[in-house]
């Protein structure tokens, strides 16, 4: 059995951004830090300031066994 799957990426590219992870944990990101998204991963953006950053979309085709 085949499936797609969405693999998201963020590029940091001015000022900063805290992220809230499932469990409550928060990391913070800063200026040409490059965020992966694994599938399926949910959180809060808890932004103070105007931030720029590239987001990449990119399709993967997995196998499940």
């Amino acid at each position: 059995m085949f499936g797609l799957i969405t693999i998201k990426s963020c590029l940091v590219i001015e000022d900063e951004v805290v992220l809230i992870l499932g469990g409550g944990k928060p990391v913070k990101f800063c200026e040409h830090d490059l965020v992966v998204f694994s599938a399926g991963m949910k959180c809060k953006w808890d932004v103070h300031n105007a931030i720029r950053k590239y987001y990449s979309f990119r399709n993967k085709i997995c196998m499940y066994l």
